[in-house]
């Protein structure tokens, strides 16, 4: 107690502090080096605006709450994310704030708005902590994380590795994010999920308008409506011919499988067994195999990452949930979940 008293009536330590929950609501500290006010750290752009927040953090009682509403109450907070020519050309790092940044989520806020905008978000506070799969319907917070084996869905949206004490993220943009929302079992769950939540309305156009309400706040355009009537008109006739496709690439796989199996009949030279009598049973035994319902895969049975990718051997969770269907309303929310307006703060 009395060494942390003692860091506590440290300016720096205040200004540590201050800059850090400036850091939260920017993307980027008055500091940029958070972890380092030293001279091998960077310079403060504004150490005036800084010496005031400590300040004014002391003044009012130590209190977060109060920074806080110091902060977001600033015209600087509340300025938009226009581009001005004349300012970039001066600072195009934005680090005299000009402009308001444009960031994306990171993966806690992606998977939590996923599950909120579905409305199968469970807020109960507090408890143990639980391995990230699609059947955790809990903020991500209380999510396991393991030093030694980070989550696959965690590293793919750049976690911070949790054996070393990370003092920012950073945010990469690489193919595997996108394949995520476009393979994903569990993406394509909260787009059924919110297909459900709409199914209500009355027409196709109330349906898209409160979509966009519930994804992105705001109505849908004339050009967005148009566009989603126009998907949802022909997405059926494209599924159709999808399973057309794939019940006729069945179909010609399993007459492979015959010709193959009656090769094989008429290679065997034991004696006993006639080649005729071989490519009976063959057959009698491929029909059987046909004949057996395939395992229905289960939605839950590979993490979050599922759909995406099957690792070889895997065997599905005999407790994992079957998957709703896939429909064309859920596919299109989908889309809509997919896109940089949802996974980008503005």
């Amino acid at each position: 107690m009395e060494l942390a008293e003692a860091i506590v009536r440290q300016p720096i330590a205040m200004r540590v502090y201050v800059n850090r929950v400036w850091k939260g609501h920017f993307g980027t500290g008055i500091v940029d080096t958070p972890s380092n006010f030293g001279f091998a750290g960077e310079r403060p752009t504004n150490p005036e605006l800084l010496e005031y927040l400590a300040k004014r953090f002391v003044d009012e009682g130590m209190s977060t709450k109060k920074l806080h509403r110091e902060i977001m109450l600033s015209s600087v907070y509340r300025l938009s994310t226009d581009d001005s020519p004349a300012n970039y050309a001066k600072d195009s790092g934005n680090r005299s704030y000009w402009r308001a940044n444009r960031h994306r989520m990171d993966a806690e806020e992606i998977r939590d708005s996923l599950l909120a905008v579905s409305g199968d978000l469970d807020s109960k506070s507090f408890g143990p902590s639980t391995d990230l799969n699609p059947s955790f319907k809990r903020r991500t917070v209380y999510g396991k994380v393991s030093r030694y084996h980070l989550d696959e869905y965690l590293a793919l949206f750049d976690f911070p590795s949790p054996a070393i004490s990370a003092e920012k993220r950073f945010a990469t943009n690489i193919p595997l994010q996108r394949l995520f929302f476009m393979n994903s079992d569990f993406v394509q769950q909260q787009g059924e999920l919110l297909a459900k939540r709409v199914a209500d309305e009355p027409t196709n156009t109330a349906r898209i308008q409160k979509i966009y309400r519930i994804l992105y706040g705001r109505a849908a355009t004339a050009e967005e409506l148009q566009a989603g009537i126009d998907y949802l008109r022909t997405e059926p006739m494209r599924d159709y011919e999808e399973r057309k496709a794939a019940k006729e690439k069945e179909a010609k796989d399993k007459e492979k499988d015959k010709e193959k199996l009656k090769i094989a009949a008429k290679t065997l030279s034991p004696p006993e067994v006639k080649p005729e009598a071989a490519t009976e049973e063959a057959e009698v035994a491929a029909d059987s195999s046909e004949s057996k319902p395939e395992a229905v895969k289960p939605a839950m049975g590979e993490g979050m990452m599922a759909g995406m990718k099957k690792k070889p051997g895997e065997k599905p969770e005999e407790e994992a949930k079957p998957m709703l269907p896939v429909s064309v309303w859920g596919r299109y929310a989908k889309i809509l979940l997919s896109s940089t307006e949802f996974t980008f703060i503005n």
